[in-house]
């Protein structure tokens, strides 16, 4: 790596984290403290799958158990961790356009605009993250183009192997991208009647799959041998397919509704329509296929057009703009290599245009500081209220949440076994409140979940008489199992009105006692 590259690298890589790291601490109650709180109960010995329900392969969450063991159960620890993805990513992307042979001042807008279009539009501690950078990862091994020997297709497939543990959907969809592109690779040698030797097809596709199989089998093997092969069987492939789909769908690109405010922070529109430079690169690569011209120039546009279908492929169950970004990343690489080829080596060539190139590239460097400045600005100021709970300090956006674990954190002061059930998505209680959720289920909802599952959430229950419950039963319908069994045993704290969090918090009728 020459000198100024590696220089980029760093700035960019610590520039990423940095941003993350300044982002307000609001426990996100969904995705973020879900997956965390899973990670806390495995670290405290529970097994994935059998005590802990969960439809995405294990990877992200047994890396935050290990950072939890190491670095402690904090928020902090949470948002470090993904920061340093954030910084890995935008160097692996700078890095990616090197390998493509792009020139610096072309390389760094992909980074720039991760930071700016992606990292923003879902600044939490997500195991997408860790996904999309392995992504990159992948796309980095790839950007070389196949070597003389086959053998050299097992590095990817091992990152596609560890991008399978993280997010098995994400994982099998680039890795049918990949070998779709293998495909395309050997026969556009084949049609450019290539005089090198290439290695063969069916070699790079075995050896392919065995690098992903050193990874997955080792995974699969032991998380069957300690979840059994029913509850693995229900986690991973049965509930994505069947019962995620009939109950979450989104448009292309959907940024409105409840997801407005986020999408203010990015560009929803340019990731909308981000993947269509497909298109652009799709007719570059017949024309120069049909002259038989720039041989290892339209093998680039067909890694680009295989990563880019594999990585639309792997978000298709909810394509929201939020999904977008995390894709988004393959897309950036091909706009600046789109940018590249129409630019050619005239702007290389001539003074003036290198100059106004310059210009241009320290007004872009500006104009993202701005933005990013005041998206920081505008972020932390919308989580004015902060506590120090059991998971760190963490970043209120309204009264009302911050009244509500303050009462649910005095309330399991007063109970010995400190459990707690949160219905239907109130994971960020658990971590705060360090209290305890006896039921399998951090997510639970009439339609995500089986009728068994809910069953099995009331037995629970009945059987535990826990003295609290915390539900918004304004987001439940009148024949919710779980509301029916809260509606006959609870009742809401005395004394809550209107706008109070005592609304939100239920305790056990006198029922003999808890």
């Amino acid at each position: 790596m020459r000198g100024e590259d590696l220089v980029l690298t760093v700035l960019l890589c610590a520039a990423a984290t940095l941003f993350a790291l300044w982002q307000p601490r609001h426990l996100n109650p969904a995705d973020e403290s879900v997956y965390l709180y899973e990670a806390k109960r495995v670290l405290e010995g529970e097994v994935l799958y059998r005590d802990v329900f969960e439809i995405t392969t294990p990877g992200w969450i047994y890396l935050m158990a290990a950072l939890f063991r190491l670095f402690g159960i904090d928020l902090a620890t949470a948002r470090m961790a993904v920061g340093i993805l954030h910084g890995l990513t935008s160097a692996l992307l700078y890095a990616t356009c090197r390998r493509l042979g792009l020139r610096p001042g072309l390389s760094l807008p992909a980074p720039l605009a991760y930071l700016l279009v992606s990292q923003t539009a879902w600044p939490i501690a997500s195991q997408h993250w860790l996904a999309t950078t392995l992504s990159v990862v992948v796309l980095w091994s790839c950007a070389r183009l196949p070597a003389a020997r086959a053998r050299w297709t097992l590095l990817p497939g091992a990152f596609i192997g560890l991008l399978i543990g993280v997010h098995q959907q994400r994982g099998v969809f680039v890795g049918a991208g990949v070998v779709l592109w293998l495909i395309v690779d050997h026969l556009l040698q084949r049609w450019y009647r290539s005089a090198r030797i290439e290695p063969p097809l069916f070699a790079q596709l075995a050896l392919l799959a065995a690098g992903s199989a050193l990874v997955v089998v080792p995974m699969a093997i032991v998380t069957l041998a300690s979840a059994g092969v029913a509850p693995v069987w229900q986690a991973l492939i049965v509930h994505p397919i069947f019962n995620y789909r009939s109950f979450s769908y989104a448009p292309w690109g959907h940024s409105g509704g409840l997801l407005a405010e986020q999408a203010s922070y990015t560009f929803p529109t340019l990731l909308k329509y981000l993947p269509a430079i497909l298109a652009v690169d799709l007719l570059r690569l017949v024309v120069l296929a049909a002259r038989r011209q720039g041989r290892d120039e339209a093998r680039r546009l067909a890694l680009l057009i295989c990563f880019g279908l594999g990585s639309i492929g792997s978000i298709a169950y909810f394509p929201d703009f939020i999904h977008i970004a995390f894709i988004a990343p393959a897309f950036f690489v091909a706009v600046a290599e789109s940018v590249h080829w129409a630019v050619g080596d005239v702007a290389a060539r001539s003074r003036p245009l290198r100059i106004a190139g310059c210009i241009a590239g320290g007004v872009l460097l500006a104009a993202c500081a701005l933005r990013l400045q005041s998206d920081l600005a505008r972020s932390r100021a919308a989580f004015p209220i902060h506590r120090a709970t059991a998971f760190g300090r963490v970043d209120f956006a309204r009264p009302f949440e911050a009244e509500l674990y303050d009462r649910v954190q005095a309330l399991m002061a007063e109970v010995p076994s400190r459990e707690l059930f949160c219905y239907p998505i109130i994971s960020s209680l658990y971590l705060m409140a360090d209290a305890d959720n006896p039921t399998r289920f951090q997510f639970l909802h009439p339609g995500y979940n089986s009728p068994a599952q809910l069953d099995e959430v009331v037995q629970v229950l009945e059987t535990r008489k826990l003295p609290y419950i915390v539900a918004f039963p304004g987001f439940l319908g009148p024949q919710d199992p779980i509301l029916t069994y809260l509606q006959r045993d609870y009742e809401p704290l005395a004394g809550a009105g209107s706008g109070d969090p005592g609304e939100a918090i239920f305790r056990r009728k006198d029922r003999g006692g808890a």
